[in-house]
């Protein structure tokens, strides 16, 4: 079964960023093949479609439904960053929350509904694990 939500999403990204493969997205989006194509079942991920929407300034909107302003440029008039404004306050709230059981509760929250964010995790860990040891090879 294919869904024309996803293709038609697709197509839209295909067109605006001047790409030509499915691979060029999957890059884009530091995702696998297997979890691209299994992902063409279902409607496109709105997770991806904000990652390219921060990334790139196309809409989530109309990277979903075709409909609204293309650019967050003109959504916005000028260009604004309300996902910097977003992240601020979310930085706010998690520094407040650090002791908390909130914290704790969030990170597992993330890890579980946005899968590309406990992939990215892992690779920030295995990089920090990876230049400490080389420091403790050049001190030794």
């Amino acid at each position: 079964m294919t869904n024309g939500h996803f293709f038609s999403a697709l197509g839209r990204l295909k067109l605006e960023l001047g790409l030509k493969t499915d691979k060029e997205i999957q890059e884009l989006l530091g995702i696998p093949q297997s979890t691209f194509s299994r992902s063409k079942k279902d409607p496109f991920p709105a997770e991806w479609a904000f990652k390219i929407e921060l990334k790139y300034g196309i809409t989530t909107r109309w990277i979903m439904t075709g409909q609204g302003p293309k650019r967050t440029t003109e959504a916005e008039g000028k260009r604004t960053q309300p996902a910097e404004a977003f992240l601020v306050e979310f930085e706010t709230w998690a520094k407040e929350s650090a002791e908390s059981e909130n914290l704790r509760w969030l990170e597992n929250q993330l890890e579980v509904y946005f899968p590309a964010f406990k992939i990215w995790r892992r690779s920030q860990k295995n990089t920090t694990d990876t230049n400490n040891t080389l420091q403790e090879t050049k001190v030794a």
